[in-house]
């Protein structure tokens, strides 16, 4: 039965492009064309979420589809190196070209800041912490929020007992500057406060900043954003995310004190994604030049050209076209492929 039907099918069809060469030739051009704008933006069903690698309905899969409705999965690191770690000989003193060094820790804070102003502010009445509701960043963390942390906690301590009765003992209620100084939100401009707070937390604080060339130095550090997974439009918003933190990098005062590079799982993605997007690009137009000269080469007849061009840029529009319009999700590699 079915190899009856498109026999029919089949001989039916022919005979219409037979009987009206130039309609058939009108039609699929129009179908062309229609198929030209989606085919133009494909590149839109191309997906940088890490699920689409792991296999559909096993255990991990879901789970990390779970865990991502209230914690962060995707994760940006920008990696931080010091004068010192690519040229230790040069720059080789002990305080300035450390990571823990104020001025530098400032550098790394009024970026963090920047970046994610809904938690990293220093007005944290204004600017309260809210999960990534405002800037999609769920939170940040390096060498510079934990000592900014540890500096504020003795302040919180204190403003928290003021004032209150413990043990039938009363604890009184004082303007003490030191504290207001010291127990802020932020960077201490004190080098010795910073040293005290890292000699007391070296112990949490020492994988988030280390010694990559063995002189004693701490030259290397990170800052790690979490993202906040957004429903419908996640590769755009990590687009926009990618892109303010490489201009906030870009757009600091020079000379900067240290180099800062992104990188993380997300960045990694998008930038495959959008290399092979533009590597294809390049290379359709360097085929198509290649099959033309080898026909031209056998047939020896420049009537060739629109016999062998039309049916492929017919075909590569509508493959393109439909695979827009359907929504068929698309990776880097079967796209490559």
């Amino acid at each position: 039965m079915l190899p009856e039907l498109a026999s029919w099918f089949t001989r039916a069809y022919t005979r219409l492009i037979l009987r009206s060469p130039s309609l058939t030739v009108l039609v699929l051009v129009l179908v062309t064309l229609l198929l030209l704008k989606p085919a133009l933006t494909f590149e839109q069903n191309m997906t940088r979420d890490i699920e689409v690698y792991l296999p559909e309905g096993e255990e991990s899969t879901d789970l990390l589809l779970e865990v991502r409705k209230d914690w962060a999965t995707d994760i940006i690191i920008i990696y931080i190196e010091t004068r010192n770690a690519n040229d230790p000989e040069r720059f080789n003193d002990r305080v300035i070209h450390n990571i823990t060094y104020v001025p530098t820790l400032k550098e790394i804070a009024r970026l963090e800041q920047q970046i994610d102003q809904y938690g990293q502010s220093m007005d944290q009445d204004k600017y309260q912490a809210d999960r990534g509701i405002q800037d999609d960043i769920i939170f940040t963390l390096s060498i510079s929020t934990l000592i900014k942390e540890f500096n504020s906690t003795d302040a919180r301590f204190i403003e928290a007992t003021e004032g209150k009765v413990f043990g039938g003992l009363s604890v009184e209620q004082r303007d003490d500057e030191l504290v207001n100084e010291t127990g802020r939100y932020a960077i201490p401009s004190d080098q010795d406060r910073v040293d005290q707070i890292y000699a007391q937390t070296s112990g949490a604080l020492q994988n988030f900043a280390i010694d990559t060339n063995g002189d004693g130095i701490l030259d290397t550090a990170y800052i790690m954003f979490a993202l906040k997974y957004s429903i419908g439009d996640n590769d755009a918003r990590q687009a926009e995310i990618i892109a303010n933190i490489q201009q906030v990098i870009d757009s600091r005062p020079s000379p900067a004190r240290t180099e800062m590079t992104q990188t993380g799982l997300v960045v990694v993605l998008h930038e495959v994604t959008e290399r092979l997007y533009e590597d294809l690009l390049a290379m359709l137009p360097i085929s198509l030049i290649i099959v033309l000269g080898m026909m031209l080469w056998f047939h020896r007849n420049v009537f060739v050209i629109p016999v062998v061009l039309i049916p492929i840029f017919c075909a590569l529009i509508w493959t393109l076209g439909l695979v827009r319009i359907s929504g068929v999700v698309l990776t880097p590699m079967i796209v490559a492929a």
